[in-house]
């Protein structure tokens, strides 16, 4: 029980970290400026994705508990190349492209590093100390900075100090050399191809709104951007539950629909923490109708991200990415049906995800259950 609540705190201070810091930077700075940092957060997301596919999946199907020297070269290089052509289409016209590029690699490395960390569980209160500790940093840079550029420096810089820590806990020296790696990435091409392939598949049932309302020319990238942010409880509570799994290599024996018995409450507490927030905080306008899409999205979100943990774990990756890819079609297929893209509001986008997310949840429960069956 200790460790599933160390694990349940953990995530939720990195999902404040990252909230707080949005909504400090959005208040802080220009419109330009925070749609611009909702992109490179975007972009970060993918960059990790496959950088987790690279560097700590296959540690894990190993049932080891650290990274090495080539893993962790491996996701940084994908990082770095990945977030400079993702600065090349999607942030072409920022000022400092090259240093927005640089910050979204830094974040996806973070993210990685983070994760390398708590693969051992001993390290989880490492972990919440130094995320705390990020969060005081980042957010005093962002209001002593003055202006964007100065801040995306300064969050850059501390970034690289934060991975390097948490990569002096994580990492193993590999003394086999990087012959034995290559020869071992070739052995298990299969499982490196397929999960780099689930990479961007996984990336985009929530981040790939962000994209389409930049090239639509949509204004409601920042609006969707926070209130999507307000989603983290719900995620973060998610992903607490797959680095559970993920650290066990846990199978799961209940129904994918008794799920639901956890993902209902943690929505409904997500959901009125949102509404609170807006109404104080927040510059957004709402409806009743958007938090019913808000709260829809919460559960199925804690749903496929457990279901698909436990697949993903035991190595039916080939049924997550049927799921998300049709998924992601669903999603594609809403969209040019719209007449009109630049038009779409946040309303609109969160519910596109929606239906995203309700086609993923549908196969990967299908999925879950037959892995349950051939499991007894």
């Amino acid at each position: 029980m200790k460790t599933k609540l160390l694990f349940i705190i953990d995530q939720l201070i990195f999902s404040a970290s990252n909230f707080i810091l949005f909504f400090v930077a959005d208040a802080t700075y220009t419109q330009p400026t925070s749609n611009a940092f909702s992109l490179m957060l975007s972009a970060s997301a993918l960059a990790f994705n496959v950088a987790f596919a690279l560097s700590i999946e296959p540690p894990i199907t190993k049932r080891e508990n650290n990274i090495d020297q080539y893993d962790l070269a491996i996701g940084a290089t994908a990082s770095i190349l990945l977030c400079y052509i993702g600065g090349k289409i999607l942030w072409p016209d920022f000022e400092n492209n090259l240093l927005l590029s640089a910050a979204a690699a830094s974040c996806a490395l973070l993210w990685l590093s983070r994760k390398a960390c708590i693969l051992d569980e001993s390290r989880l209160s490492s972990s919440i100390f130094l995320t705390t500790l990020w969060l005081a940093t980042t957010t005093a840079a962002c209001y002593l900075a003055p202006n964007a550029e100065i801040f995306f420096y300064y969050y850059t810089s501390i970034n690289t100090l934060f991975i390097i820590t948490l990569c002096s806990k994580a990492i193993r020296k590999n003394r086999d050399g990087g012959p034995a790696k290559l020869r071992e990435i070739r052995a298990k091409k299969k499982l490196y191809f397929s999960s780099v392939l689930l990479a961007p598949l996984l990336w985009f049932p929530s981040n790939g709104i962000y994209p389409i309302l930049s090239f639509a020319g949509s204004n409601a990238l920042a609006d969707t951007r926070k209130i999507l942010m307000l989603l983290s409880p719900s995620q973060q509570g998610a992903s607490a539950i797959a680095s559970y799994i993920f650290s066990r290599r846990t199978l799961i024996t209940v129904p994918a629909k008794n799920l639901l018995t956890l993902a209902v409450p943690l929505a409904s507490v997500n959901t009125l923490l949102a509404f609170a927030f807006i109404l104080l905080f927040g510059r957004i306008e709402t409806t009743p109708l958007l938090w019913a899409v808000f709260f829809s999205t919460a559960i199925l979100m804690i749903a496929i991200t457990t279901i698909q943990s436990v697949l993903r774990a035991h190595s039916h990756q080939s049924s997550v990415v049927i799921s998300l890819a049709v998924g992601a079609a669903t999603q594609i297929l809403a969209v040019l049906l719209i007449p009109a893209p630049e038009k779409i509001d946040a309303l609109l986008a969160i519910s596109i995800i929606l239906i995203g997310y309700a086609t993923i949840a549908t196969i990967s429960a299908v999925a879950y259950a037959r892995m349950r069956n051939e499991a007894s």
